[in-house]
């Protein structure tokens, strides 16, 4: 008698899930942004964050990383060469430019992912701040370098305060 029951509350849960389409997975930002990170720089940022000492710069806990989101975009758009300290760690490399390859969205996405993982916590990164940061240095071919990133005019998102936008998280500019 226990195994007909069984059987019949089994069919009848079937027959209830089957009439209700399955639900849709809906990708987070940050989950876009995971993906990228995967593909793209876990090689030499390590897939914990952390870097590889000495050689490539950690992302987990880097100041630099919950700071001013153009100088972020930047680095990201247009790469950085030369000697850059990081966690009290000096490290003299080259991080290749992106900005012929990924999309203002899929940087805005991975740059959101790395600002809320392995201990950071910052706002996001939106589409339209990395468009605005993409025409402000338009024509630019050089990597950046600590003391290029370090001048005023590029810390910021050209366009608004960092303070304007993340009031506005979750805008339609967003993946």
């Amino acid at each position: 008698m226990t195994k007909i029951l069984t059987g019949v509350l089994v069919i009848l849960f079937a027959l209830a899930a089957a009439s209700y389409p399955p639900p849709k997975r809906v990708l987070a930002i940050t989950d876009v942004g995971q993906d990228i990170y995967e593909a793209r720089c876990t090689a030499c940022h390590q897939p914990n964050g952390e870097g590889i000492p000495g050689v490539f710069p950690p992302l987990a806990r880097a100041e630099w990383v919950g700071e001013e989101k153009g100088r972020l975009i930047r680095i990201v758009l247009h790469g950085m060469t030369g000697e850059t300290d990081v966690r009290g760690i000096t490290y003299n490399g080259a991080m290749p430019p992106w900005g012929d390859i990924l999309t203002d969205e899929e940087i805005a996405a991975v740059l959101t992912f790395v600002r809320s993982s392995w201990g950071n916590d910052a706002p996001p990164v939106h589409t339209d701040e990395v468009r605005n940061v993409r025409v402000a240095t338009e024509g630019r071919t050089a990597p950046w370098t600590t003391a290029d990133l370090s001048k005023a005019e590029n810390l910021a998102v050209p366009g608004y305060s960092e303070t304007e936008k993340d009031e506005n998280v979750g805008s339609s500019d967003d993946m």
